[in-house]
């Protein structure tokens, strides 16, 4: 058998196996991929937490009307984690902190008895208009800022820009659409220097 003769016959006897090889490889990536997590619903996350009670949010669209009526609700506070303030509401977070001046857990009051640790959220539908607008308060004595998403009236989220609130004032921000929650995330507390400067649109 010449050189050619034996590359030849090695070619074909090795292909089937190469090939073979490369399915496999392709099959063991897929099986390792990993799985995606799947958040709860409300009604099963309302199941196993303490949420609000029965709610009603009322909202003026450029489509007519908007309702919601439900007997519970997101909880004001979320997995300690998040806070959401429906349409027509005003809460009092009461926000306490570790040794190293971090924010380790938020708690919803019904009125403020500690003034200089009680965040004050406002959040309204602007009369005659289809935005929203709200308020927000710092009682602390350095600027912070928080990560802002709004839930419009199709279940959307939608990620807002935001400004960092000054110490011991209040902020207002607004948008030019109808939404149903504000929902205030990731609380940084700045340095008292720090630039105050706008992120996001």
């Amino acid at each position: 058998m010449n050189t050619l003769t034996t590359r030849c016959f090695l070619v074909l006897v090795c292909l089937p196996f190469f090939l073979v090889g490369c399915q496999q490889t392709a099959v063991q990536q897929e099986t390792y991929a990993p799985a995606t997590t799947q958040q709860p619903t409300m009604e099963d996350y309302c199941a196993e937490h303490a949420c609000r009670g029965e709610t009603h949010i009322e909202l003026a669209t450029i489509d007519g009307g908007y309702q919601h009526k439900s007997s519970y609700y997101w909880p004001v506070v979320k997995d300690n984690s998040e806070i959401r303030v429906l349409a027509g509401e005003r809460v009092f977070i009461e926000v306490l902190f570790d040794e190293f001046g971090s924010p380790k857990e938020f708690i919803h009051v019904n009125e403020i008895q500690h003034p200089t640790r009680t965040f004050e959220f406002n959040f309204r539908q602007v009369a005659g208009n289809y935005g929203m607008l709200a308020t927000l308060r710092n009682p602390l004595n350095q600027p912070v800022i928080f990560s802002v998403t709004l839930v419009d009236v199709d279940g959307k989220t939608r990620t807002a820009g935001t400004c960092p609130i000054r110490p011991n004032r209040s902020f207002m921000d607004q948008w030019a659409f109808p939404a149903t929650e504000l929902v205030l995330s990731n609380l940084q507390v700045l340095h008292p220097s720090s630039p105050i400067v706008c992120t996001g649109s």
